[in-house]
């Protein structure tokens, strides 16, 4: 069970770089969820329902701009 912790956490870290590549040059978070799927980041949190994913994009974002403001 831990390798499969492991491998997720792996997933999630990638998908985090990929929203850090990516958030700076979106002006809306739907633009940065449309980013996200040119990308196929959400290829790397496909084990998350659809609303969890949105969850989480929506955290990310406002954790990056509550930084840069």
């Amino acid at each position: 069970m831990g390798k499969v912790k492991s491998l997720m956490m792996d997933y999630e870290d990638q998908f985090v770089e990929a929203v850090s590549a990516r958030i700076g040059e979106c002006e809306t978070v739907d633009e940065l969820n449309m980013k996200l799927i040119e990308d196929r980041a959400f290829v790397n949190i496909m084990y998350m329902s659809g609303p969890e994913q949105d969850e989480w994009v929506d955290e990310l974002w406002g954790e990056f701009w509550s930084n840069h403001q």
